[in-house]
């Protein structure tokens, strides 16, 4: 007897076939994985993070929050420095500190953010309070040229 060819089904012909009702079986019903909505904030600091790389820096994303920890049930304090900027980095032509603290919307720099700024800008590091792209890409282009100048 020659073997049988599979029969080729759509998806929904599978599961018209196959599928057997949740409530059926007692299983609950399987949702869709839901993609979480890009925050201003989130997107703003990759746009940072690239656009000081293409300007000649290596920069990250600073981790500095509490993390929610599921097996004690508690909040564990950010490892970091306290202020310290959501963007940091190096300019690589010169090895200078870069440090940028993203703000959206109504968010105010901290006594501890705004001393840690201070303290890049009086070492000749870039740092700045970054709330648009514009804005910040402004600020480390005057920065950069006076290096040049």
């Amino acid at each position: 007897m020659p073997p049988r060819k599979p029969e080729q089904l759509t998806s929904e012909q599978f599961r018209a076939r196959y599928a057997t009702p949740a409530a059926s079986v007692g299983v609950a019903k399987a949702r869709a994985p839901t993609k979480k909505k890009a925050s201003p904030t989130n997107e703003l600091t990759k746009a940072v993070v690239k656009m000081l790389t293409l300007g000649g820096c290596k920069a990250w994303r600073q981790n500095n929050g509490a993390v929610y920890d599921p097996t004690r049930e508690v909040f564990r304090a950010g490892s970091a420095t306290p202020g310290i900027s959501d963007v940091l980095g190096y300019h690589r032509a010169t090895g200078r500190f870069v440090a940028v603290e993203i703000k959206t919307g109504s968010d105010k720099l901290s006594p501890e953010q705004t001393s840690f700024l201070d303290e890049v800008r009086r070492a000749g590091g870039f740092a700045c309070e970054g709330r648009s792209l514009d804005q910040i890409r402004a600020e480390f282009n005057a920065w950069a040229q006076a290096l040049r100048s």
